[in-house]
């Protein structure tokens, strides 16, 4: 998309979520930026810029080789989103997306353990929710294994 195209006027603004991946897409293109320079650029609120980066993740992720990192600047600091195209530029990133995902693996096992307690087995849901922890569980087995 053209860069003039950007710069739509608020009450005009109804591209949709595509567009806005593009758009977002086409800005980092051009070099790392702020959430907030983000949302400025296109005239849109920050957590719309963070629901549209998560939706350029998934398509990206689908498959390309090709990721948004989100940088820290500093403490108190906004992270700077970033396209990258190669896994050494990632790897710092990469290993805390990792570690993120263990954590709420754990909490998310503890969690639906509870569920399945308190579930009738013979049900859908209690059936899913003693799946769900089940799988949970041997995930993290699995990946604790690889660190030992």
């Amino acid at each position: 998309m053209s860069r003039s195209a950007r710069h739509i006027p608020p009450d005009e603004w109804r591209a949709s979520r595509i567009e806005k991946v593009n758009l977002v897409f086409d800005l980092l293109v051009e070099g790392a930026k702020t959430g907030g320079q983000l949302a400025e650029e296109l005239d849109v609120t920050t957590s719309t810029i963070i629901r549209v980066v998560h939706d350029l993740r998934l398509i990206l992720g689908g498959d390309d080789t090709i990721v948004v990192v989100s940088r820290p600047q500093g403490q108190h600091e906004p992270h700077l989103y970033e396209l990258v195209g190669n896994y050494q530029d990632s790897v710092e990133w990469r290993h805390g997306r990792i570690s993120n995902l263990e954590a709420r693996l754990r909490i998310d096992e503890y969690s639906m353990r509870a569920i399945a307690r308190g579930s009738d087995k013979r049900t859908v849901d209690g059936k899913k929710a003693d799946k769900i922890q089940r799988t949970l569980k041997y995930l993290r087995e699995e990946l604790a294994d690889l660190d030992a």
